[in-house]
């Protein structure tokens, strides 16, 4: 055992890219695996919320307007009250930023004192996850979770290997093998650990370590990521590399690049120009003081002074103060409690659950950017379809199985298999022939996959019948159980596509048993073979093929798999009948992989540099495709397969529905044109008898005109796409066309493709939907970027702004959430704009009857409550609420998306008829309410009309009109929302009963204005005529500008009727 001293220090940097880690460790680092997701921390919260407020203009404005109004000679109101006002909004955001903060501070904190035991001389002794350093030995129990990236150096199995469960990093369920390093025992020796410098991607991992003048290489498989799970070892001891920030799972955990809604944009454009348009009635206001003031300057009764040109200086800003109020001070942050509140009412939905997995939304500013979509860009495997692959079909040059018989159905997860038995049987029978034989070498030896025990096949009984003292552990059973109970293993690999191969080559009697280093071990006829396997070019969506170098009958052989496109343009005397059956196989919409093999004279070099190229540290992978490149060459392609991938459920549905609602559809394939287009019609993308336009070249679109696009389908290819998606023409005639199939779509284009499609096409709004890490840059880049929780783990997930169970979930998301989010907000912004237009268009009509003078109709006190408490609470609870529509008549109509999705229910003209709303409920309130009073006598007392009287009239009537303004254009209505109301009533007449006892210029009001009957009948009217003019226009809008959702709506109400 060695002594460890208090502890190490981690890595000190020996050359580019290369970190340096000793064992035994000489100092500790406390906190050094510390992790923080937080954004804030106890001493900048404030400092840094309000810098981050402070970047939108609307804040910016309100602290102009409330420094302005603390100056006496500028204003006529409280100087207080602007920057309490101010206050409170930007507490309400910053509350609602501190609870999501400080949910990440717990989350973290329950993380960082998680506890672990580590290795010690004297004694393993247990730490918290925070105090873990790289160098330290971890000893960890099955079930139980690595706390930091490590390397595996002693596991207790009698493979060398450990089963680890990925799930938490990639989504992935299925156990994952992981080799120790070597077999010495390295914890009782001193040695050095060199690895790369981190890196967020899961699949990068090298190093080495440098023990008594010995080099051993480090490798991917001898890599655990932090957050993983010990799974059926009973224990290893691992060391650590990677801390803190550097582990795989914080790398991929940053945030990704802020999408700024189209709500945003509106409003920061709104607050610009209504910006000018109060600088322009202010000065326009002063000039006409300048001018009333001349005019009445010898009305000696007034005893007006002549005023300097300073004077009429700051009366301009006396007039910005006095009418503000045009640009609403609550309407950010009730936009952020709304949108806040919103994605738990879209995440609460157990109409979007499949099993315990729910819908998530991790972006609650785009909670209404959702209701307004116009194309969807989406993945297929995994996304369309359920990345579940069913062996069909494989042909040779000369023979072809599984063409035409009716599939045979397997129910359980290890035949996944779908062709005919009789097309079995017949395979089975030609296995003298070389090329099948071949064809099932290249499946078991060629391939990423897995083997471990399945215990849950066969019954323990079973077993003993044959084998008495056989008992199941964690440890593959011996050849012989496996060769008579084939199904005691299953396969675990990335690829789908290989596990349906390997269940084919185990029904025909090739099973692959094991893979200990270089070696794989297959079980054929129930005879156990060992074949040595120095070279293994693994699969990637760049290469789109995987290759292995492999000792066979003497020789060595390349054997290589992949796409046709990857293979065949690689492969020498490929035969016209093959090429036409990879043609059949992708036109019947499937997977299709084509196998090739060629002897190798010799390989001394190769495996040299190959040996080579996997002692490097950094560069490694680049160095090891460029080797690839050179070897995967000439080699004779003489099979094909075809694997059947099963839609998701309900996808015909989805796509029906999605084009009902006017939403276009692209189709982000690597698979075949023909196969694309195959899956297009089954999936419903596509309409039987739809034409499709193969668009090759730019002149390929003048086979149509632009008003022919929406009835055709587009579909492009390969090498084509970058230039056609710079193609004006293409771009403007795809964008109408109801659907655009992407074949042969690198990653990298799908992301690309969105942003120049973005840039041609402005106006429209685009939503990825993805499941795997190739996704991942589309999601990110796109408006809207969705992830489908699948089988190719959970890098789309975690770059997504919302996550679903599955695709079927997409259109209740848009159509039905997407919609209400939308409708609720555009209302929100609607009438927090009518409102507070109300109180400006009062103090504009004021001050033009007060000689232009920047005077204020209504006192702080009021303004202030106004906008913070007496309306916003019920406006806020009601657009969380409001359903319009029920979510049944939505989804049978999706048509009524179209409606809302062309401007977000909010724009130029609802914001101009809002204002003109606002300035006739205005002009009535103040007119009725002046020269109704302003003649009479209002009690038996002689109380004649003055300031305080006209403020309660007019405050009182603004106040009921709005209420009343939100049951009508609110439908939903609840004994909360009415209880909000009275509340509100309530506790107006509480501060009214305070201003009375508090305020000379209002004393006693409470008394007068309940005293006075002819106010009670006045404040009626006025309220009544204005909510009766706009009934008129709810009556009469259905006649002349009818709209879908309306008509739903009384459909809805006819329905309850009944």
């Amino acid at each position: 055992m060695i002594h460890r001293k208090s502890s190490k220090k981690f890595t000190n940097k020996m050359e580019e890219s290369e970190l340096r880690i000793e064992f035994p460790v000489k100092e500790r680092i406390p906190g050094k695996n510390s992790i923080k997701t937080s954004h804030y921390t106890w001493w900048n919260f404030i400092f840094l919320n309000l810098f981050e407020q402070f970047h939108r203009l609307a804040n910016i404005f309100f602290l102009l307007v409330a420094t302005l109004q603390a100056i006496p000679v500028i204003s006529p109101l409280n100087p207080v009250m602007g920057f309490l006002s101010l206050g409170f909004m930007l507490l309400i955001s910053m509350a609602k930023a501190g609870f999501e903060d400080y949910q990440r501070h717990v989350a973290d904190d329950i993380l960082n004192n998680k506890k672990t035991t580590i290795y010690d001389e004297n004694g393993n002794k247990e730490v918290t996850w925070a105090d873990v350093n790289p160098g330290d030995i971890i000893v960890l129990k099955t079930d139980q979770e690595f706390p930091a990236d490590c390397i595996i150096l002693e596991a207790s199995s009698n493979d060398n290997k450990c089963r680890i469960e990925t799930a938490a990093l990639d989504g992935e369920t299925n156990l994952k093998f992981r080799s120790v390093v070597t077999s010495r025992k390295l914890i009782d020796q001193s040695f050095s650990v060199f690895v790369s410098d981190p890196k967020a991607q899961l699949s990068y991992f090298s190093g080495r370590i440098n023990y008594k003048n010995e080099e051993i290489t480090l490798q991917l498989n001898n890599f655990v990521p932090r957050s993983c799970f010990l799974r059926n070892t009973s224990e290893v001891k691992a060391l650590v590399v990677y801390s803190g920030q550097d582990t795989k799972v914080m790398l991929n955990s940053m945030k990704p690049k802020y999408k700024f809604t189209e709500i945003d944009k509106f409003l920061s454009n709104v607050v610009i120009v209504l910006f000018f348009v109060l600088i322009v009635i202010s000065i326009c206001f002063d000039v006409g003081a300048y001018m009333w003031a001349n005019s009445h300057y010898h009305d000696l009764y007034l005893e007006l002074e002549q005023q300097s040109t300073i004077y009429y200086f700051y009366n301009v800003f006396s007039w910005l103060l006095i009418i503000n109020n045009m640009i609403p001070l609550c309407v950010y942050s009730s936009l952020d409690l709304v949108r806040f509140f919103l994605s738990f009412t879209i995440s609460s939905d157990i109409n979007m659950k499949d099993d315990d997995r729910g819908v998530k939304c991790k972006n609650s500013d785009l909670v209404s950017t959702i209701g307004r979509i116009t194309h969807i860009f989406s993945d297929k495997t995994g996304t369309l379809t359920k990345n579940k692959m069913t062996f069909k079909s494989v042909g040779f040059r000369d023979s072809f199985y599984g063409k035409g018989q009716e599939p045979i159905e397997f129910d359980d997860n290890e035949k996944l298999i779908s062709m005919s038995e009789k097309d079995i049987e017949e395979f089975k029978e030609n296995l003298d022939n070389e090329e099948l034989r071949m064809f099932l070498m290249n499946v078991c030896l060629c391939n990423s996959a897995v083997t471990m025990i399945n215990p849950k096949y066969y019954t323990i009984e079973e077993i003993h019948e044959y084998f008495p003292d056989y008992e199941y552990s964690f440890d593959l059973p011996a050849p012989e159980i496996v060769a008579k109970f084939p199904y005691i293993i299953s396969y675990q690999t990335a690829s789908s596509d290989e596990i349906a191969l390997l269940h084919f080559a185990r029904e025909c009697g090739f099973i692959l048993y094991n893979i200990t280093g270089d070696d794989v071990q297959l079980i054929i006829d129930h005879d156990l073979y060992t074949i040595d396997r120095p070279v293994v070019f693994e699969f990637s969506s760049q290469r789109r093929r995987h290759s292995v170098i492999v000792y066979l009958d003497g020789k060595y052989k390349l054997m290589i798999k992949g796409a046709d496109s990857a293979i065949l343009a690689r492969s020498v005397n490929v035969s016209e009948e093959l090429k036409q059956k990879v043609d059949f196989l992708s036109s019947n919409g499937l997977r299709t992989l084509v196998f090739g093999v060629k002897d190798l004279d010799n390989v001394d070099n190769i495996l040299g540099e190959y040996n080579r190229i996997r002692g490097m540290t950094f560069d490694f992978e680049e160095a090891l495709e460029a080797l690839g490149e050179t070897v995967e060459l000439g080699f004779d392609a003489f099979a094909v397969s075809g694997v059947m991938d099963e839609l998701q459920d309900e996808v015909v549905t989805t796509f029906t529905k999605l084009h009902c609602a006017g939403i276009k559809i692209w189709m982000m394939t690597g698979d075949k044109l023909d196969t694309a287009l195959k899956i297009a019609l089954s999936s419903g993308l596509r309409k039987p008898h739809q034409p499709v336009l193969i668009v090759e070249k730019h002149d390929d679109l003048y086979m149509i005109s632009e008003k022919q696009a929406c009835d055709y389908i587009f579909a492009i290819e390969g090498s084509n796409i970058n230039a056609l998606f710079e193609d004006d023409l293409f771009n403007s005639m795809a964008s109408q066309a109801k659907s655009v199939i992407c074949a042969r779509c690198e990653p990298s284009q799908k992301g690309n493709g969105i942003r120049v499609f973005k840039k041609m096409n402005p106006k429209s709004r685009i939503l990825a939907i993805g499941d795997g890490a190739n996704d991942v840059d589309m999601i990110r880049i796109a408006d809207v970027g969705v992830g489908v929780e699948g089988k190719e783990g959970s890098d789309a997930v975690m770059s997504a702004d919302f996550a679903l169970p599955s695709f079927r979930h997409i259109a209740r998301l848009l159509i039905v959430h997407g919609r209400w989010c939308t409708n609720r907000t555009s209302l929100l912004i609607t009438m927090t704009f009518y409102k507070t237009t109300m109180i400006a268009f009062t103090q504009m009509i004021f001050g033009v009857f007060n000689g232009f003078s920047a005077t204020s109709a209504f006192d702080s006190g009021f303004l202030s409550l106004y906008n913070m408490i007496l309306t916003i609470p019920q406006l806020f609870f009601i657009c969380v609420f409001e359903e319009d529509v029920d979510a049944k008549y939505i989804m049978a109509v999706p048509e009524v998306y179209k409606e809302i999705s062309k401007n977000g229910g909010i724009g130029l003209m609802p914001m101009i008829m809002m204002y003109i709303h606002a300035l006739i409920h205005s002009v009535l309130i103040f007119f009725y309410s002046y020269f109704e009073s302003n003649t009479v006598v209002l009690d038996k007392n002689c109380q004649t009309f003055d300031y305080p009287i006209f403020t309660q009239i007019t405050g009182w009537s603004i106040l009921i009109i709005f209420t009343i303004e939100l049951l009508l254009k609110f439908k939903t209505m609840t004994i909360i929302h009415i209880g909000l109301y009275i509340a509100c009533v309530i506790f107006y007449i509480l501060v009214e009963y305070f201003y009375s006892i508090g305020d000379k210029q209002f004393y006693n009001i409470l008394t007068v204005i309940f005293t006075m009957p002819r106010i009670w009948f006045l404040i009626p009217f006025v309220t009544g005529l204005c909510i009766a003019i706009d009934m008129i226009g709810l009556y009469l809008k259905p006649i002349f500008f009818p709209s879908l959702a309306e008509s739903i709506a009384e459909l809805e109400y006819s329905a309850k009727l009944l």
